[in-house]
């Protein structure tokens, strides 16, 4: 883990996220996690434009699909819960709900995800995300995340 000094943010890189998500080379699409608090965290991703899932997504305009803003948000709660708890296990999305898509996100973005724990029981979080493109909200979702 890493720590901006000047600031006193703990920041994860990919890394370091390694070691909280089962998320591998072209999935793993967090670039850091930063601000974990009990109940909170913080990632940010830049959006590259040559990523596997923008190939045909649109040929005329690339745009970001909603399910991977979702994956996005899903893996920024599953870092959260690696952080935060000492079990054994893999975090898996139970449930989806209530995903809105509120802005295009395109090549050359930044992502800045946050996650707010709603409902904390020890196998299972329930959290609101959200994705922020400079200051804006483009797209939030209620994840259910349970350690299997």
């Amino acid at each position: 883990m890493c720590v901006d000094i000047e600031k006193g943010v703990k920041i994860m890189d990919k890394l370091n996220v390694k070691d909280l998500v089962p998320h591998r080379d072209t999935m793993l699409l967090l670039d850091e996690v930063y601000n974990f608090t009990d109940t909170s965290a913080e990632g940010s991703y830049r959006v590259k434009g040559d990523e596997f899932f923008l190939d045909g997504h649109y040929p005329m305009q690339q745009i970001v699909p909603g399910s991977i803003l979702c994956e996005i948000m899903a893996q920024l709660t599953a870092a959260f819960v690696g952080y935060t708890r000492k079990i054994k296990g893999i975090p898996i999305v139970a449930e989806i709900k209530n995903a809105k898509f509120k802005k295009l996100v395109l090549p050359g973005d930044i992502l800045v995800i946050k996650m707010k724990a709603i409902k904390d029981s020890f196998r299972v979080l329930y959290a609101m995300c959200f994705v922020y493109v400079k200051n804006e909200l483009v797209a939030t979702t209620e994840l259910t995340i349970a350690v299997k």
